[in-house]
């Protein structure tokens, strides 16, 4: 993880020390992790996988106008 742009500017013993804390979770295909609007409370690093942003605040824009 020393190639992460947020992590290369630690220590590594302050590294060590929040992979110490950290939890592991899980997500599957169509779980929402994160809702517009909502206060984020975390910080997630990718191991595996991949995921997709998808924002539709413009669509609760047009329905208010129309």
């Amino acid at each position: 993880l020393s190639c992460n742009s947020i992590l290369k500017e630690i220590s590594k013993n302050t590294v060590k020390a929040l992979f110490m804390i950290m939890e592991r979770k899980v997500f599957n295909y169509g779980d929402i992790i994160y809702k517009y609007g909502e206060k984020g409370t975390s910080l997630y690093f990718i191991i595996e996988g991949e995921f997709k942003m998808v924002s539709n605040i413009y669509k609760s824009e047009e329905r208010e106008d129309t």
